[in-house]
């Protein structure tokens, strides 16, 4: 199971690693499709009964979707491919890293959608008679966007590989200064994922941990 590359690093997962978490970010983002499309069946007749700011929302549950849909549908293709072949079938999932790019690369626009979207619900501009609508609606599919946006981050974050340049061969990672350095990585990632716990017993867990990593 060799490690992905992708832009220039080798990464802490396989081609053939994606199925699960993929499975998991499909259940998600189509659990929140329906939703979205919920909110527009019974709400976007209201929106053109807004003082101000009606197009905004508009706009923003359109582009909503069909960010969702792109996403999810991406995600459907990849887990796929990453379910081809055997362990060591590397060919028969040669698509999963070119696909995985663009997922990664997806990530920007929903940023800035959703801090548009941010905006525009945190602004004045926004004025609909129905107040239940405004804020409980369109402010918690901004909250819950971010959660996944944060997810997807977070998933990014467990499988980067600091040390992972191409221009190291395998052997140079085997050498003990490496392996220092990465049990000092994966020691820091325990202790920030982990911040609840700070007493001695958790610190040597994380060290045991990371030093098997």
């Amino acid at each position: 199971m060799p490690a992905m590359q992708l832009f220039g690093r080798k990464w802490l997962a396989a081609t053939d690693d994606l199925v699960y978490p993929g499975l998991f970010e499909i259940f998600i983002r189509v659990v929140w499709l329906v939703l979205i499309g919920i909110a527009c069946l019974r709400y976007y007749d209201e929106t053109w009964k807004c003082k101000t700011g009606g197009e905004l929302v508009r706009v923003f549950l359109a582009g909503e979707i069909v960010i969702l849909s792109v996403v999810t549908i991406l995600m459907f293709i990849i887990v796929n491919h990453s379910a081809r072949g055997s362990i060591g079938d590397t060919y028969a999932r040669r698509f999963v890293q070119p696909l995985l790019t663009v997922k990664i690369l997806l990530i920007l626009p929903e940023i800035a959608w959703n801090i548009l979207g941010s905006l525009w619900i945190l602004s004045d501009y926004i004025q609909c008679n129905d107040e239940y609508y405004t804020s409980t609606v369109i402010k918690s599919l901004v909250f819950f966007d971010w959660v996944l946006i944060g997810l997807a981050i977070l998933g990014l974050a467990l499988v980067f590989d600091p040390l992972g340049s191409l221009s190291h061969s395998d052997k140079a990672l085997e050498d003990s200064v490496e392996h220092g350095k990465v049990s000092r990585i994966w020691l820091r990632r325990f202790k920030y994922f982990w911040w609840m716990r700070r007493d001695e017993s958790a610190t040597e867990t994380f060290q045991h941990v990371a030093g098997e990593t």
